[in-house]
């Protein structure tokens, strides 16, 4: 199904507002007009894709790698190795829990599509992002338990609840 977000600013100054073009990159359909964006469904293809000026993108764009076909470069990411957790290892970690393929590299990820994404257990390893990456592949995946879940209080306290609020259910271990 089509989502549409509202809200957008097309010439905001976050940096994050790439993950449009990002998408475009691995093929998904992209709508954007004055204040919303819509993305429609499409076959996805793996891309390259350097990530040195939005390192965050990398956990949500490894789990939208192992959905595509073909292969996925990330690059420009060997900062993330320091952040709440070495974001490359948790990332790849939660790819591989939940039935993907992702090897680090010293500064990205490779993962391999195919999109046989199936539920697991994904340990957030106290970083807020591994866990919102978490939840948003229980969407894709199914039954996907997350232990760790709080860390998402870092940064969206009410996460759990607006997930539950747009029909998302995750199992969660604190």
């Amino acid at each position: 199904r089509p989502v549409t977000v509202t809200g957008l600013q097309a010439d905001s100054a976050q940096g994050d507002r790439v993950i449009l073009e990002y998408l475009r990159r691995f093929g998904a359909e992209v709508e954007q007009n004055a204040d919303a964006v819509t993305v429609r469904p499409a076959p996805l293809r793996g891309c390259s894709l350097d990530v040195r000026n939005t390192p965050d993108l990398a956990p949500p764009l490894a789990l939208l790698a192992a959905c595509a076909a073909g292969t996925t470069r990330i690059t420009g990411a060997a900062r993330l190795r320091y952040k709440e957790s070495d974001r490359l290892a948790t990332s790849a970690a939660l790819v591989r829990a939940l039935g993907g393929q992702a090897k680090e590299r010293e500064d990205g990820l490779i993962l391999r599509g195919g999109g046989n994404l199936h539920g697991g257990v994904v340990d957030a390893a106290g970083d807020h992002r591994i866990a919102m990456s978490a939840a948003v592949a229980s969407v894709l995946c199914g039954d996907v338990t997350i232990t760790g879940a709080q860390a998402v209080a870092k940064s969206y306290p009410a996460f759990w609840e607006d997930f539950a609020a747009l029909g998302g259910t995750v199992n969660y271990i604190d």
